[in-house]
């Protein structure tokens, strides 16, 4: 493997992995201040607003990452084609949300929860955090925001210190963690055109452009809704199904920690962008055999070493 790839992948594992430990606090902290029953409707809406931003993000991270690493579509345009695409979902997802459609939906009957503004807070965050994540991921620089989202996290545990000792709603608490979750997304986007900004000129994306992308992004997103299915899926039953919401909420805690532990080495291995690095050096001409190999072995190797 080429050192500078080496080097790639351990900054990779150190930013992403230094995040993915606090993302997992942050988990744990709020499980523990919300209590179960109240976990169990912070877990569902959760769970149910990331498949509308699966499905209509349609995937264009991971296209954005891998055009702009390649430099088949500038950084610029990349931007201006996700920017684009967050207002238009913004202002379908504002239409939904206020309909009693989405509310018989996703059937959280807590009034305590502002569910149009969590969702809508959450869903924008996390579409920019995506797209913006993509951005800087193409530039191959993973410490920018990754400490970003870090900084996030700790002004939302000092929030929730902040609730506690006011002894407000609990449920206030899953307000800010969506609210926290908007506001790392825009820093995030803020922080890429200061440093970028100058990096490639403005101008409009072209209609090959926009075909490339999306027709990349479409493919992948197939998969990705069959692996989010998959893991998944069983939230929806156990929230219609289950008259209890307290076993629903410990159920859903269960699970939900069950995929962290289960998904934390590839969580950090897929942010790694292994395929994207190899594709954008297929297309450069630099690719060598013993690239590939030598990201396989360090891969499994990683794999093992976090089991």
């Amino acid at each position: 493997m080429s050192a500078k790839l080496q080097k790639q992948l351990k900054q990779s594992l150190v930013w992403r992995g230094l995040y993915f430990i606090v993302a997992f606090a942050t988990t744990v902290i709020t499980s523990r201040v919300l209590k179960a029953e109240a976990t169990g409707e912070f877990t569902y809406l959760i769970s149910f607003l990331s498949f509308f931003v699966l499905s209509f993000g349609l995937n264009l991270d991971s296209g954005i990452t891998y055009f702009t690493s390649s430099k088949l579509i500038t950084s610029k345009k990349s931007l201006e084609i996700g920017f684009a695409w967050i207002i238009l979902i913004s202002f379908i997802s504002s239409l939904l949300f206020s309909s009693n459609f989405y509310a018989n939906i996703i059937n959280i009957k807590n009034a305590q929860i502002n569910v149009y503004e969590c969702s809508m807070y959450y869903l924008i965050g996390l579409l920019m955090i995506n797209y913006s994540m993509s951005l800087f991921y193409g530039f191959k620089n993973f410490k920018t925001p990754n400490i970003i989202l870090i900084a996030a996290s700790l002004i939302y545990f000092i929030l929730i210190r902040y609730r506690l000792v006011n002894k407000a709603n609990v449920h206030s608490i899953i307000e800010d963690f969506c609210k926290m979750n908007f506001v790392a997304g825009f820093l995030l986007i803020v922080t890429f055109l200061i440093i970028y900004s100058k990096k490639d000129k403005f101008e409009l994306p072209t209609l090959n452009d926009l075909k490339q992308l999306f027709s990349y992004s479409i493919v992948s997103l197939t998969s990705n809704l069959v692996f989010f299915f998959v893991y998944r899926i069983d939230y929806w039953f156990v929230k219609h199904w289950c008259n209890n919401d307290v076993a629903m909420g410990n159920y859903l805690q269960v699970s939900k920690f069950g995929q962290i532990i289960c998904f934390f080495c590839t969580s950090i291995l897929c942010s790694f962008n292994i395929g994207q690095k190899l594709f954008s050096l297929v297309i450069r001409r630099e690719f060598q055999p013993n690239v590939f190999t030598d990201v396989n072995y360090n891969t499994w190797y990683l794999f093992f070493s976090f089991i």
